[in-house]
C-alpha cells in the first residue's frame, strides 16, 4: 500500500515538473492522430448471409446431425474456393477484398468484401453470394432432372413387366408402380419448395472500416501522454532539477536537510531577520552538533551554483544567535569565496598564519554586516596570496591551526567551493563531517548522485544538506576592496 501511495506521489511530482513537456506530446499525438485519420485511404465493408445449399435434401431420406454438418463444410469450401470467387468477382466495378466465414454450430456463411467505396464493396459481396446461389441452384435443378429421368424409365419398365405379370409379381409391381409416382409428386414438391437451394438472409449496406477520426484522436493524444511520460521521467533522471527534500536520494539516514534563502547583504541579526536568513539555525545546532561536544565541519557546494560563502556566513550568525561560537575559515579559492565576495582581498588571512607573518589572533575578523551577537563569530579569510592556498591547506600545520581554532570556538566551519574542488580534497581528512549545499532549482539530480559517490571517496561523512536558494540579490558582484571592510580582533 505503502508503494503504491509514493508511486502516485512521485507520478504527481513528474506530471507537475513536466507538465508542459508531457502536454505538448500529448497534443502531438492528438495531432498524428488527426493526420493518420485524415491521410489514409478510405475503407467501407459490406456484408452479406445466406445459407448454405443442402443438395442431400432432394435425395430423399432424413439428415442426421452429422451428415449435415458435413454437407454444410464441403458447402463452404466450395464458396471459399479462390477460383470460384476470381470467376465470380470478374467484372467487378472494383478491386474488393472478398472473404467468407461460417456461422459457429449452423449452415449460415458470411460473406465480407472491402473495397474503397461503399458501391463497390456492396456489388462485391453480392456478386459472390449471386454467383453460388445460381451455381448451386442449377446443379440442384440438374439434380432434380436426373432423379425425375430415372423415375420415368423405372415407370416404363414397370408398366411393361405389368402386361406379362401375374399374381404376387403383379401386385408387387403395382406396389412399386405406386412408389414411384408418390416419389415423382414429392419432387414436385420439392422443386416447387426450391428445397436445397441456397437462400440469402441478409444484406447489409457497407459501412466505412477501421477508428474513426475522435477515435484516433484520442488514442494519439492518450499514447502522447504516456510518450510525454516516458520522456519526462528520463530527463527528470538524467537532467532534472534538485526542488525539495523529496528529490535527495541517497542521503544516508543520520542524515537531516534544512532550507535556506541567501539574503547577501543582512544588516542586522534580530529574530525576524535570522529567521529569513536562515530558518530555524536552532534545530541545526541541536540536530547536528551534540551538547557539549567541539566540531569541525566542512561545507562545500554540490555545484558551481550552489553560492558557498553566503550560506556559510549565515549558517555562522545563526548558530551564534543561538549562543554557540563559531569560526569560518576560508578555505574557498574561487571568485565565489568569504574572501572576495565581501571585499576582505588583500586582509591577512590563512596563508599569512600559515606563513608565520602574523599571529592567528591578528588574522581573525568578526563576521561580516554583523553589529552584535550572543556568541562569538569569527572568519578567517584566505590571505594575500590566494593562489599557495591548497598547498597550504594540505599541509600538516593547518591540522593543527585548525586543532587550535576548535578548542577556541565550539563549531569550526571549513568553506570550500564545490566537492570536487581542491580545496575540499585538501580538508577531507581535518572535519569531522560535511555538509553539502544544493541550490534549489539549479543542481541537476545527476550531479547530486555524482557528489554522493565523491563524498564515499573522499571518506567524507555527509551528515546534512543545505537547500539554498539564491536570490537575486546574492547573484550581484560584489564590489572588491583592497581595503578589509572588518577590523581584526584582538583576542
Amino acid at each position: 500500500m505503502e508503494t503504491s501511495v509514493l508511486d502516485q506521489q512521485r507520478l504527481l511530482r513528474l506530471l507537475r515538473r513536466r507538465f508542459p513537456l508531457v502536454v505538448l506530446c500529448g497534443l502531438i499525438g492528438v495531432v498524428l492522430g488527426i493526420g493518420y485519420a485524415a491521410a489514409r485511404p478510405a475503407s467501407y465493408a459490406a456484408t452479406v448471409q445466406l445459407k448454405l445449399a443442402a443438395p442431400s435434401l432432394i435425395q430423399g431420406g432424413n439428415q442426421n446431425a452429422v451428415s449435415a454438418a458435413r454437407e454444410a463444410t464441403d458447402e463452404l469450401a466450395i464458396l471459399q474456393n479462390k477460383e470460384f470467387i476470381d470467376t465470380a468477382e470478374q467484372g467487378a466495378s472494383g478491386d474488393p477484398q472478398v472473404s467468407v466465414t461460417a456461422v459457429d454450430g449452423s449452415d449460415v456463411a458470411t460473406i465480407t468484401a472491402v473495397d474503397r467505396t461503399s458501391a463497390k464493396a456492396e456489388d462485391g459481396a453480392g456478386r459472390l453470394a449471386d454467383a453460388y446461389i445460381t451455381a448451386r441452384k442449377k446443379v440442384i435443378a440438374a439434380q432434380l432432372s436426373a432423379a425425375g429421368g430415372q423415375i420415368t424409365k423405372a415407370l416404363d419398365d414397370i408398366d411393361k413387366q405389368l402386361d406379362k405379370a401375374t399374381g404376387a409379381r403383379e401386385s408387387a409391381l403395382l406396389q412399386e408402380q405406386t412408389a414411384l409416382r408418390q416419389r415423382v409428386v414429392d419432387l414436385a414438391v420439392l422443386q416447387s419448395l426450391n428445397t436445397g437451394v441456397p437462400v440469402l438472409i441478409e444484406k447489409s449496406t457497407a459501412t466505412r472500416t477501421g477508428l474513426s477520426m475522435p477515435t484516433l484522436a484520442v488514442l494519439g493524444g492518450l499514447a502522447g501522454l504516456l510518450v510525454g511520460l516516458g520522456l519526462g521521467a528520463l530527463v527528470e533522471a538524467r537532467y532534472g532539477r534538485i526542488r525539495d527534500e523529496e528529490d535527495l536520494t541517497g542521503l544516508p539516514e543520520y542524515g537531516w536537510t534544512a532550507a535556506v534563502t541567501q539574503r547577501r547583504a543582512v544588516a542586522g541579526i534580530d529574530q525576524g531577520s535570522l529567521e529569513r536568513s536562515f530558518l530555524k539555525p536552532a534545530a541545526f545546532v541541536s540536530s547536528h552538533r551534540p551538547p557539549g561536544r567541539r566540531q569541525v565541519l566542512l561545507i562545500c557546494g554540490v555545484d558551481d551554483w550552489s553560492d558557498v560563502s553566503t550560506t556559510v556566513l549565515n549558517l555562522a550568525k545563526g548558530v551564534a544567535a543561538c549562543g554557540v561560537s563559531v569560526c569560518v575559515v576560508d578555505c574557498a579559492e574561487s571568485d565565489d569565496s568569504i574572501t572576495i565576495r565581501n571585499g576582505l582581498i588583500g586582509s591577512r588571512g590563512l596563508i599569512d598564519v600559515m606563513n608565520g607573518s602574523v599571529t592567528l589572533e591578528a588574522a581573525l575578523l568578526p563576521v561580516p554586516r554583523v553589529s552584535s551577537l550572543p556568541a562569538d563569530a569569527h572568519v578567517l579569510p584566505s590571505g594575500r596570496l590566494a593562489g599557495e592556498l591548497p598547498e597550504h591547506v594540505a599541509a600538516s600545520a593547518f591540522n593543527e591551526l585548525v586543532a587550535q581554532l576548535n578548542r577556541e570556538h565550539e563549531l569550526v566551519i571549513l568553506s570550500c567551493d564545490s566537492i570536487d574542488s581542491v580545496s575540499t580534497a585538501a580538508c577531507a581528512a581535518t572535519a569531522d563531517g560535511a555538509v553539502l549545499v544544493v541550490n534549489r532549482g539549479r543542481t541537476t539530480r545527476h550531479r547530486w548522485e555524482a557528489a554522493l559517490d565523491l563524498a564515499r571517496s573522499l571518506d567524507l561523512r555527509v551528515s546534512g544538506v543545505l537547500l539554498a536558494s539564491r536570490s537575486k540579490a546574492s547573484r550581484a558582484p560584489v564590489p572588491q576592496h583592497a581595503d578589509p571592510v572588518a577590523t581584526p580582533v584582538d583576542t
